[in-house]
């Protein structure tokens, strides 16, 4: 496995402009409004600059990925008895360590307060992990003699493979991209664009940022379980009802590490010779848990549907993946945890399928007229995602760039379905500006609106000859016009917290003509 990519980035400069100097003391949208006159005074709030050190590579360059992976496993039915089958099975998954055959990509170590391997030095970036076993055990069991009943239920060991992204981007650590990322705090400008280079600022030479993994770079594992009892009921229908759980440890965790405990009275980084350093760990953790029941009627008589309903609950303790949001305090992520951004506590969906029997078999103009109709739909009916408001402020000077920032929550917050308007989702006076202190806020306590979908569509068959048929086609996406409102305004402050501006696409048609042959 060879990974070549380009991750260019900043190559000429990028800088952020909120306002945040010449608006010190106002509200979020008083501070937009001076943004102008901070980027006229050259008062940058961020600033971020690349170039290469060394001949022959450019600033996030085109990286050159090698490793290698070899996944095996046995597994084996037994009958116990006529009605009984067990499933029993092991697999061992070796995921080699990563290396840049250029040797273009470095890594931190902790120890040595360093960069590693040398440039142009192709070497392992991390310990390897040889120790992934994933057993595996399931069985099936006919509890009635009528084989109507169905028991099954398993248990298992998976493996994630990591997200090779965080290697990646480690390509533009120094010397390699030899950049800045620096912030500036409210009132104290120390690099502008006038001075935006490592050689020209003072500031700069501490303000290199790191791109890291620990060496210790594992891949998560997900154990996961069910139990569901299938029955089979009259006019070919089959109803389930299960149960399924799983708990994944070792997730990655984007996290800041270089940050000022402002609140232990730090003054300095604890590496005051590098910037922010970005650290991708593995200690993530979340679970699963969800009550799942299913119909379904297979076709007969022109009619076959599928019904579902899911009620579950996910919790995690971190966003997922490396371009999600990171912490609002790079000093407790214990406060992280939360519900998952893809908990959705209810969803119920349905589908058919339906060939109207009126004047089936019919040669002759009435038949041709009104036989061969059709009738489909799928229904979708699921609540909102979590959600959560966030503030623009730096709340301690911790320098931490990358944080994703949230308020104080002084009240719950959410309100009820009798309560909530589109000017009103949610209680925003239960929300006020952290200063001088981390957010209380926890991560997704608020719900986003669910949705409420109906697509149908009619169809009318016409026989031409033997093995040719016409099909006319009148389908309608969201037949009922329901609006699928996106989430609302989240950054406390400004003119649209809590507020919903916009939805989806409303009720859609189309006409088609199909030939079958």
């Amino acid at each position: 496995m060879l990974l070549r990519r380009e991750t260019y980035q900043f190559v000429t400069g990028q800088f952020g402009f909120t306002g945040i100097h010449a608006g010190q003391g106002l509200t979020t949208a008083g501070r937009e409004a001076l943004s102008w006159a901070d980027f006229l005074l050259d008062h940058p709030f961020q600033v971020r600059t690349a170039h290469s050190e060394v001949a022959g590579f450019k600033p996030g360059q085109f990286t050159r990925l090698f490793g290698w992976r070899s996944h095996s496993f046995i597994a084996d039915d037994f009958k116990i008895t006529s009605r009984l089958t067990l499933n029993i099975g092991l697999r061992y998954e070796y995921n080699s360590v990563l290396r840049d055959v250029r040797g273009g990509t470095r890594n931190f170590d902790f120890h040595t307060q360093d960069l590693f391997p040398a440039p142009g030095v192709s070497a392992p970036l991390y310990k390897r992990d040889p120790d992934n076993f994933a057993p595996r055990f399931g069985f099936a069991f006919r509890p009635f003699r009528d084989n109507k009943t169905v028991i099954r239920s398993s248990y298992g060991v998976f493996y994630n493979v990591n997200m090779l992204n965080n290697l990646t981007e480690s390509s533009k650590n120094i010397p390699f991209s030899a950049g800045i990322n620096e912030i500036n705090n409210p009132g104290v400008i120390r690099i502008r664009m006038a001075s935006a280079s490592v050689s020209d600022n003072i500031a700069a030479t501490s303000a290199r940022e790191v791109l890291a993994v620990p060496d210790n770079y594992g891949v998560g594992d997900v154990q996961q379980w069910t139990f569901n009892i299938q029955r089979a009921l009259p006019s070919s229908m089959v109803l389930e009802v299960g149960y399924v759980g799983s708990k994944s440890s070792h997730f990655d965790r984007p996290r800041t590490f270089n940050a000022i405990n402002v609140l232990k009275g730090e003054r300095v980084k604890p590496f005051p010779q590098w910037g922010n350093i970005e650290l991708i760990t593995t200690d993530a953790s979340g679970n699963y848990h969800g009550l799942l029941t299913k119909v379904e009627k297979r076709m007969s008589n022109g009619l076959t549907f599928l019904g579902t309903y899911t009620w579950s609950k996910t919790m995690f303790d971190a966003w997922a993946g490396n371009a999600g949001q990171r912490h609002n305090s790079p000093f407790d992520l214990f406060l992280e945890k939360g519900l998952a951004e893809t908990d959705q506590r209810h969803r119920v969906t349905g589908s058919w399928l339906y060939e109207l029997p009126f004047f089936r078999g019919r040669r002759d103009a009435v038949g041709r007229l009104l036989a061969g109709w059709q009738t489909n739909g799928v229904l979708t009916l699921e609540t909102g995602m979590p959600i959560h408001p966030s503030q623009s402020v730096q709340p301690l000077a911790d320098e931490c760039s990358r944080c994703n920032r949230r308020p104080n929550r002084i009240a719950d917050g959410r309100l009820s379905s009798s309560e909530r308007t589109l000017r009103r989702w949610f209680d925003t006076s239960a929300f006020a500006l952290a200063v001088g202190h981390y957010g209380t806020s926890g991560r997704n306590v608020l719900t986003a609106p669910g949705l409420a979908s109906l697509d149908l569509s009619l169809f009318k068959n016409f026989q031409v000859r033997e093995k040719q048929s016409l099909q006319l086609r009148w389908e309608m996406y969201n037949a009922t016009n329901t609006p699928p409102f996106n989430p609302p305004g989240l950054a406390i402050g400004t003119g649209t917290f809590g507020v919903i501006t916009s939805a989806g696409l409303p009720r859609e048609m189309q006409f088609g003509l199909r030939f079958l042959f």
